[in-house]
């Protein structure tokens, strides 16, 4: 017959992930953080080290458990570009002494990736050939393609290089898109510019792709009268420093 194990305290870590959320521009992961005492002593006062990425991330402090007793901690760990490795140590200034496990005092999870907001210019619509003197009306859409919510922003719009518009883009959730109308009319003689619009036109957001910003279309000015018909020319990657003007 095997001998009686000696009474002792052991700590162990248990690691979920419970929820995530936005914040502003910022996406975070809600984490639950189990000391738990496994052993069959009470485990005196102790402290729990978490790390993200490798580097100290926050302290928790532990109560004395009983036996079979479990502290929880809630973290908000926010969510970087690629996928990171969080970690939690129990007792990591060795403060509970003679553990009858001092190996499973630690435990990991990997926190998911996420992509950073990406504005383009998704849609922009305005005849393809204008009559000179005359007025005529444009739309422009503003997508953001990221996972993450993109702050307000400017969408500007250039003629040539004359500005037609600079408006301002309210906060944009993941997938959520903003249409603004402008005005457009041409003069001189008969020519073929280009109308040029551009996302994050004052460079505010911070976008997982800052060379997709970007959406042009040429439109033919004529003193002939015709019928024009609006067309919607959809996103194309474009270099935000290549745009006219």
């Amino acid at each position: 017959m095997l001998p009686a194990c000696p009474p002792a305290s052991d700590l162990a870590i248990r690691l979920n992930i419970l929820s995530n959320m936005s914040i502003g521009s910022n996406f975070y992961y809600v984490l639950e953080v189990n000391t738990t005492n496994i052993g069959n002593l009470a485990a005196i006062q102790s402290q729990t080290q978490t790390t993200y990425g490798g580097l100290n991330y926050q302290t928790i402090y532990v109560s004395e458990l009983a036996a079979g007793q479990t502290y929880q901690s809630y973290l908000l760990v926010q969510c970087r570009q690629n996928a990171t490795v969080f970690s939690a140590a129990a007792d990591y200034l060795d403060q509970v002494a003679n553990e009858s496990d001092e190996g499973n005092n630690g435990a990991s999870l990997t926190i998911p990736g996420c992509v950073p907001a990406d504005l383009v210019i998704s849609a922009l619509s305005i005849p393809s050939e204008m009559v000179a003197g005359r007025t005529y009306s444009g739309s422009v859409t503003t997508t953001n393609i990221g996972n993450l919510p993109a702050l307000p922003s400017n969408t500007r719009v250039k003629y040539g290089n004359r500005l037609l518009s600079d408006q301002g883009v309210p906060l944009l959730t993941s997938g959520a898109s903003y249409t603004q109308n402008f005005n457009v009319s041409c003069s001189g003689t008969e020519n073929t510019k280009t109308v040029f619009a551009l996302a994050d036109s004052m460079g505010f957001v911070n976008e997982s792709n800052e060379l997709n910003n970007g959406l042009s279309v040429n439109v033919r000015c004529t003193f002939t009268s015709v019928n024009p018909t609006n067309r919607t020319i959809q996103a194309v990657t474009i270099d935000r420093d290549l745009g006219p003007g």
